[in-house]
């Protein structure tokens, strides 16, 4: 199995660029343009994705659909997923969450926030794999 990373998925390259150049110092991270990579990389075991940070819109499927969908199968439904957006009202962010969201995270984003609730994440994810029986 890789390294466990965060995957950022973003259908904008300046975006994936800005996102990387956050994280890498602090965690390994993976880059896709679009859901359907996110959703193959997560869903192969041998990836190592522990976390994915999501742009909600995107062309094709978008982040709310990648969200559910990786809720929907039993090897990535408990990966923690960030959802990125320019969250415009409640309805908005509760959309985010009933897709199954662990996270949101508006646009324009504070890196010191955005870093702070990844390393949150992060932190919950290893403790949850600490707990679990061998």
């Amino acid at each position: 199995m890789s390294q466990a990373c965060v995957l950022i998925v973003d259908d904008e390259p300046i975006n994936l660029v800005l996102l990387e150049s956050l994280l890498e110092d602090f965690y390994p991270v993976r880059a896709v343009g679009s859901a359907q990579e996110a959703l193959a990389l997560a869903e192969d075991p041998e990836a190592g994705v522990a976390m994915v940070l999501s742009d909600v819109q995107m062309p094709g499927m978008d982040g709310l659909a990648l969200c559910r969908r990786l809720r929907a199968q039993a090897h990535t439904a408990d990966l923690p997923v960030l959802l990125i957006s320019g969250f415009a009202s409640e309805a908005d962010e509760l959309a985010g969450l009933q897709a199954g969201a662990s996270d949101l995270v508006s646009k324009p984003y504070c890196p010191d926030l955005l870093l702070a609730r990844v390393r949150t994440h992060w932190r919950l994810r290893e403790l949850e794999r600490q707990a679990q029986p061998a």
